[in-house]
């Protein structure tokens, strides 16, 4: 549980300081989707290989998921764990996770 918290975190954290740089530098919202904030740029804050982040990532979906699904949980726990479940889900994006997971494919 630990594991995912902090992984959700992060990846709020990590949104949070690109739209602190969005903002600074006058950009229009839309470009959290470009290029310039995902994939390695985007886990650059936390000096941390982009590859490796989705690594955990992962690690903590599948612990969020067979949490919610496996098991009899009360509606205060399955809320919580949905909440985290996601905010990691939210960097999925951002690391391209879903076409580029674990390295695979080539960096651009």
């Amino acid at each position: 549980m630990g594991f995912a918290l902090g992984c959700t975190a992060t990846i709020l954290y990590l949104y949070a300081d690109a739209f602190v740089t969005i903002r600074h530098y006058g950009l229009p919202l839309s470009s959290i989707l470009s290029p310039a904030f995902t994939n390695h740029n985007f886990s650059e804050p936390i000096y941390i290989h982009a590859t490796f982040f989705s690594l955990q990532i992962a690690m903590a979906l599948i612990y969020l998921l067979s949490r919610l699904i496996g098991e009899r949980l009360t509606f205060t726990n399955q809320l919580l764990y949905g909440i985290l479940l996601f905010g990691a889900l939210g960097g999925c994006y951002s690391i391209k996770f879903e076409i580029h997971f674990c390295g695979f494919a080539p960096d651009h």
